[in-house]
């Protein structure tokens, strides 16, 4: 048994170190997911994102380049604002082919100012750069050392794209400066151009019907909108003097605003994708508040089993104050004692964060620069003080309540003293009420991912296979040849491809399917003074029957062929613009940056494109074959009407490889599923958070129940001879069985009655992690309570049953 014991206590000390170790590697992350500073930026100023403020919701992604401009005369002083977001191409010192790919940012208004950089040499791109579309180039410290040897011989000299185009360098930022894409990128920017002019890099001619660059301002004429503008205010301006300048600097640019805005916001810290920050920033505090409540439960297990090893003990540490052992000597002992636990504790969970920070860089590079041993150390060191008051309590327990509450000289007491088993009912409460809330939230967690696998979403209701499809060779080079004729002509023949010549089955083209990892780039639709955001995805007729989505109202495209200039509304859109779906048949919509206006056609039910329907974006559908682009840039999803089977997928897949590659069309396939897959690896973050919530609920149960076992084969063995006393005047089995019944129930009954009262509380936390709204008192709260209590009767029943069946006589022979 004394073995046991102490295995036991070391098997708790591990997982409270696996506990700190997991609680600090989410720490570390969730504090650089939270931080406003921006690396390489000036400090003593705020960086926030700026967006407009709509009755639907915030939006960031509309504001484009051209009306940020328009905004930079009126702003505050001290502010600045810009735009900046990032992609690679091809970029070498001498003009040729196979040049390395290069990540380059574009500039917008006052972008880099905004971030108060200090060129190493040079200057930093202008205005009149961006509004000339002057091939000007800014470069990192690091790139200037690699092609040029530092930073002033970089000054004037030259670099060259794909298609002969020469950029000349005139600036260098500090290498501190990577960008302001943080943790969604693993690489950092190389070089900074003017906005406008990334469009002639990328596809070797300017966005213009012939291909010419365009008269006048290129801000104006080719705007940008997608990216979250930058806006830089005074590290000292309070959050009242920013909501009041925000004001009047809205009520001042009015009149170059969309009609249908309540005002500007902002959101803070800034991202590029301020809905991908906080779905990340959610995440984080979901795993660091799962990692904590392991942290407590772990601390919670430690002291149960410190004070089961106290109750086991009490006899020799009263035997030793007898023979004299002096509060001195106990003292030091169990403070050595602490201390080697505390110091072995500590080296364990160092260790494990090493591991666990190595095995996060190997899973998320994108996080490398976050995980470093500075801020390892800054969250560990941040939990030592908790941690070892905590391992000082569990060691010195039996000494403290030896030393203040035993009596040495009293007899021995047949049922034990009633302090212990007090102190041991608390502990054993607490126990139940974190089991019980880790029960709750796996039971909510379970239900949301069986909704997010059943819900109705759309699309994707009835037998079919998907082909998900991506870029996969050089997307400047494809697109610096653009023949309009040819990509129509692919189209048609991968749609042949996709039937396999059966013209009875559906199939079609359409946007690509994948979870909501925010990176929607909406679009702002008008109708008159009525404006919408929404995103525009373009598909071909048959997608739209193959994946289920249902006409409300008009018709869909035109099977023959494409007309142009029509569109399919979303029934939410409808109603916000047009009042019903039967009104909007017929009438226009424009969007900014096309020249003429969208006819709908129809009207179709709510889509959600990324399987929850939570996705805060409307969906406008657009005729793919109306555009000269077929599959080239964004990926897409290749839909078959129909259930195919392994042999089948592997004829589908091997068609599709041979065209793609014969046509030189730069494509991949990556993944063939069908539509059952497909709902569940949409829904697989809602499963995933399910299994991780189940997995601590059960680590918790194990805890909960295995000390209220321990506890009742102590409390059973201290009571034995009292018992066998009730039993002997005539106590009935029953009487004892119930009794021990009873009395563990009670306890966790008041750990469950705890635990109800924090629900409420707890269905809010769990609503802002995960997104999903719960009923605190719903039947998932009543069902996991009931299985904890049930569990906990289990635990009970064989100790009490062993009790109430034992003779009198043996046990009071046996004592």
């Amino acid at each position: 048994m004394k073995h046991r014991s102490r295995w036991g206590s070391w098997g708790a000390y591990a997982l409270l170190a696996l506990a700190v170790a997991a609680t600090t590697l989410a720490f570390a992350v969730l504090q650089a997911w939270d931080s406003p500073l921006i690396p390489g930026a000036a400090p003593g100023y705020r960086y926030l994102a700026l967006g407009y403020q709509r009755a639907s919701g915030d939006d960031f992604a509309s504001l484009d380049s051209s009306t940020l401009v328009k905004l930079l005369p009126k702003l505050p002083s001290a502010w600045r604002l810009g735009m900046g977001f990032s992609q690679h191409v091809a970029l070498g010192v001498r003009p040729g082919k196979n040049l390395p790919r290069v990540k380059i940012a574009m500039v917008y208004g006052e972008y880099l100012q905004a971030l108060h950089l200090h060129p190493l040499a040079g200057r930093l791109i202008d205005l009149r750069d961006q509004q000339d579309g002057v091939p000007v180039i800014v470069l990192s410290a690091i790139q200037a050392r690699h092609w040029f040897g530092g930073a002033p011989a970089a000054v004037g000299r030259s670099v060259y794209d794909a298609h002969g185009l020469a950029l000349r360098v005139i600036g260098v930022l500090p290498a501190a400066f990577a960008g302001t894409e943080s943790l969604l990128s693993s690489k950092p920017v190389q070089g900074w151009v003017p906005g406008p002019l990334m469009f002639l890099i990328s596809a070797g001619k300017w966005p213009s019907q012939k291909g010419q660059k365009p008269t006048g301002d290129l801000l104006a004429k080719i705007p940008m909108a997608g990216p979250a503008p930058l806006l830089s205010v005074p590290g000292a301006t309070s959050r009242p003097q920013l909501r009041a300048q925000l004001a009047q600097f809205y009520a001042q640019s009015v009149s170059v605003l969309p009609k249908d805005l309540t005002g500007l916001t902002t959101a803070a810290p800034y991202s590029v994708f301020p809905t991908v920050q906080r779905q990340y920033a959610q995440r984080m505090r979901l795993f660091f508040g799962l990692a904590f409540a392991t942290l407590i439960l772990a601390a919670v297990n430690v002291l149960v089993l410190q004070w089961l090893r106290y109750l086991q003990r009490r006899g020799t540490l009263r035997l030793e104050r007898v023979l004299g052992a002096r509060r001195g000597y106990l003292l030091r002992r169990y403070a050595w004692s602490s201390l080697l636990v505390a110091a072995g504790l500590g080296i364990g969970a160092l260790l494990l964060v090493a591991l666990g920070a190595l095995l996060l860089r190997h899973l998320a590079p994108n996080i490398d620069a976050v995980l470093t041993a500075h801020a390892l150390l800054r969250s560990l060191l941040g939990l030592l003080p908790p941690l070892v008051l905590l391992v000082a309590l569990a060691q010195a327990l039996p000494m403290f309540v030896l030393l203040a509450r035993e009596r040495l000289d009293s007899a021995q007491r047949v049922s034990g003293a009633r302090g212990d088993r007090a102190f041991g009912s608390v502990l054993l409460a607490a126990e139940i009420a974190l089991g019980a809330l880790m029960s709750v939230l796996a039971a909510w967690a379970i239900g949301y991912a069986w909704r997010s696998t059943h819900q109705n979403i759309g699309f994707l209701d009835r037998p079919a296979t998907i082909v998900q499809v991506a870029q996969s060779g050089n997307l400047d080079v494809l697109l610096a040849h653009v023949d309009p004729a040819r990509n129509r002509l692919q189209l048609q023949q991968v749609l042949k491809l996709l039937t396999g010549g059966q013209a009875l089955t559906p199939a079609g083209i359409g946007p690509a399917i994948q979870p909501n990892f925010g990176f929607d780039f909406p679009k702002t639709i008008s109708v008159g003074a009525r404006s919408a955001s929404v995103c525009k995805e373009e598909v071909t007729p048959g997608w739209l029957q193959a994946s289920g989505v249902r006409i409300i109202a008009g018709r869909g495209f035109a099977a023959a062929h494409a007309q142009p200039d029509t569109v399919l509304l979303d029934t939410r859109l409808a109603a916000s613009l047009f009042g019903s779906a039967q009104a909007t048949v017929g009438r226009n919509v424009t969007e900014p940056g096309e020249l003429k206006p969208q006819r709908v056609i129809g009207v179709v039910a709510p889509v959600y494109l990324h399987g929850t329907r939570r996705d805060g974006c409307p969906v406008l559908f657009a005729d793919l074959r109306d555009n000269n682009f077929g599959l080239l840039g964004n990926p897409h999803s290749l839909i078959v009407g129909a259930r195919l089977d392994g042999g089948h997928r592997a004829a589908l897949r091997q068609r599709l490889t041979a065209f793609f590659a014969r046509e030189h069309m730069g494509l991949a396939i990556r993944s063939i599923r069908g539509t059952t897959q497909t709902r569940d690896w949409l829904a697989a973050q809602q499963i995933t958070q399910s299994r991780v919530f189940t997995a601590i609920a059960l680590f918790a149960w194990g805890i909960a129940l295995s000390g209220i076992f321990a506890l009742l084969r102590l409390y059973l063995a201290q009571r034995r001879r009292l018992l066998a006393i009730e039993s002997a005047l005539g106590a009935t089995p029953r009487r004892t069985y119930f009794g021990v019944i009873l009395g563990t129930l009670a306890v966790a009954g008041i750990g469950a009655i705890i635990a109800l009262l924090l629900v409420p509380w707890l269905a809010t936390q769990y609503a802002l992690l995960s997104g999903a709204q719960v009923a605190p008192y719903g039947a998932a709260t009543w069902i996991a309570l009931t299985v904890l209590l049930l569990a906990v009767f289990l635990v009970a029943h064989f100790p009490a049953r062993r009790a109430a069946r034992a003779e009198p006589a043996e046990s009071l022979h046996e004592l």
